[in-house]
């Protein structure tokens, strides 16, 4: 989908880029596996979802193709990189025929040194409420703003998304997301809803609170 390129170039798979601060302490190593084992599943989200394996990595734009503040690049510029996570493992879901599906992407990631603080998602909030973009497939604004964070993991971060194209075609695309850090590691649930259509805000709740007990499950068992 056409959002699915703008959303990737400011804030999709930065769970990957998160870390903790510098006074706090590092990351479990988990292995590959184990961070698959606490990922969502397509029974989790119940009927009418399968996974999805398209991999959306190859519709990233340049923030060249942004007007927006120096600021904002220079935030975005920080979640660039294929080198800023351990390890990382992901999993995304849809629901419905093409105009009207709804997503659902879980990721969990091991930070690296790099990594920039997990505060700088307030900063993104901040800096980036509202980019023009003009990629050349498609025109338009995204808005962002803060959303509520519910009380899950150590900490978290609740961001709405609104992205609004213009050219080629007209339409609305509105996606939520929950960031959180739960003993070091850093995961993240959205949702994207259909075209002109809402995510499903309780369904990504329950997601994001069900994911973080599964985490927990994974690092108990690794000890």
């Amino acid at each position: 989908m056409l959002s699915g390129l703008v959303l990737l170039a400011l804030i999709g798979g930065a769970v990957r880029f998160l870390a903790l601060g510098d006074d706090e302490e590092a990351a479990p190593d988990l292995t590959e596996s184990q961070l698959e084992d606490a990922l969502l599943t397509k029974e989790d989200l119940g009927d009418g979802y399968t996974e999805d394996s398209e991999d959306d990595d190859t519709d990233e734009i340049s923030p060249d193709d942004l007007d927006t503040s120096d600021e904002c690049k220079d935030l975005i510029g920080r979640f660039e990189g294929d080198d800023a996570a351990n390890r990382t493992a992901k999993r995304k879901f849809a629901s419905g025929e093409l105009a009207e599906r709804q997503s659902f992407t879980h990721e969990i990631s091991v930070p690296s040194e790099d990594s920039p603080d997990f505060g700088v998602l307030v900063d993104v909030v901040d800096k980036c409420a509202e980019v023009s973009f003009d990629a050349g497939e498609a025109v338009g604004k995204v808005r962002i703003s803060e959303g509520d964070s519910p009380p899950i993991g150590d900490r978290a971060f609740a961001m709405d998304l609104v992205v609004e194209i213009t050219e080629p075609l007209t339409l609305e695309i509105t996606s939520q997301i929950i960031f959180w850090e739960r003993d070091g590691l850093i995961s993240s649930v959205q949702a994207d809803g259909s075209v002109d259509g809402a995510p499903d805000a309780d369904l990504l709740l329950e997601m994001a609170e069900l994911a973080d007990e599964r985490l927990v499950e994974v690092l108990e068992q690794a000890g």
